[in-house]
């Protein structure tokens, strides 16, 4: 039987979940369910949320004597399972997994019970929702840096193909 994960005592604090990694991230605790929790990353607005059964640590900022009562504002999916808040994110634009080679990003189209349905470019991916350790909004500034990114990483392989070409000739 799993037992379920009691952050009560953690609640309004600031928090890292992980040590290090690219799942690491720091950022007051705003709410915690059966199956997932949600963390408010105060320096760049982001909210991101982790499922437990990922989360290896979790530590507490001993320094932090702020007003918990601070996040009680913060507009966030609060739902009694993670499907749930998956659900009410169909057709917004997400990250899931916060970095490495598991992270993606896409508008998500479908939720299943135990997958969901991604469509990144052109190409819809189907993960299964065990496989996801966090998920985030993506803000339109996110976006464009992505875009950036790809649109110089497409000139940078044209480029490559045009001086291909003309070594060929």
């Amino acid at each position: 039987m799993e037992k379920s994960l009691d952050l009560s005592s953690l609640l309004g604090k600031i928090v890292r979940v992980e040590r290090g990694g690219p799942e690491s991230k720091c950022g007051r605790l705003i709410s915690f369910k059966s199956d997932y929790f949600v963390l408010y990353c105060e320096d760049d607005g982001e909210i991101i949320y982790y499922q437990t059964n990922h989360v290896k640590s979790i530590s507490i900022n001993t320094q932090d004597y702020s007003d918990q009562t601070v996040y009680s504002t913060i507009q966030y999916f609060d739902h009694d399972n993670l499907v749930e808040v998956l659900q009410n994110m169909v057709g917004r634009w997400i990250q899931i997994n916060r970095g490495g080679p598991e992270c993606i990003q896409g508008v998500l189209s479908d939720v299943f019970d135990d997958s969901i349905l991604l469509v990144v470019k052109n190409e819809v991916v189907k993960i299964f929702t065990f496989h996801i350790r966090s998920i985030s909004y993506v803000t339109n500034h996110e976006k464009d840096k992505l875009s950036t990114k790809e649109v110089q990483k497409d000139n940078k392989e044209d480029k490559n193909e045009d001086t291909s070409k003309q070594e060929d000739k």
